[in-house]
């Protein structure tokens, strides 16, 4: 397990840095893909909810760092979607392209909503999603349409971040 949680560490701190660097800075579109929040998807479905919070909260705290949101938001966002995301570890076929993008469109719609209800807690805080915007719509799309994209790129990483049912926790 400890090996798999290192790998994808570093799998995610590449993403991070990659979204940082280059995605962010693309003018083409409104709004960029989450690609971090697709790799969180795919190593807890495969793991389960233990390696879906701690890449998750990894991710989280990775954004935080090269995000100017408030330091914990995206950590308590991507813990709890690797958590909830666990749940269905081994049981969603995550083969092919229709799933996948089903699950990126879920992933994505969970952000939002949750983003939202963060939001009343702490109105001046944190930017909200409006689902009805330009710009979260072309966001649900393009993560709905690299979810397959993402998935596949991390199977070639199967054996090194992929725990075997016997060490799963």
């Amino acid at each position: 397990m400890v090996k798999s949680i290192f790998v994808s560490t570093i799998i995610l701190l590449c993403t991070a840095i990659f979204e940082a660097a280059i995605v962010s800075n693309l003018t083409i579109l409104p709004a960029a893909p989450d690609f971090l929040m697709l790799c969180v998807l795919f190593f807890s479905l495969h793991n389960g909810k233990l390696a879906g919070e701690i890449t998750g909260f990894i991710s989280g705290l990775f954004l935080d760092f090269l995000s100017s949101a408030p330091f914990g938001l995206n950590c308590l966002l991507r813990t709890t979607l690797g958590y909830t995301t666990g749940l269905f570890a081994k049981s969603l076929n995550t083969e092919g392209v229709i799933v996948p993008a089903i699950q990126g469109f879920i992933a994505s719609i969970y952000k939002c909503l949750f983003l939202l209800l963060l939001s009343f807690l702490y109105p001046s805080k944190i930017t909200v999603y409006s689902i009805f915007e330009i710009e979260t719509l072309i966001e649900i799309l393009l993560n709905t349409i690299f979810a397959p994209i993402v998935f596949s790129f991390l199977k070639f990483f199967r054996n090194s971040v992929i725990i075997s049912p016997e060490t799963r926790l």
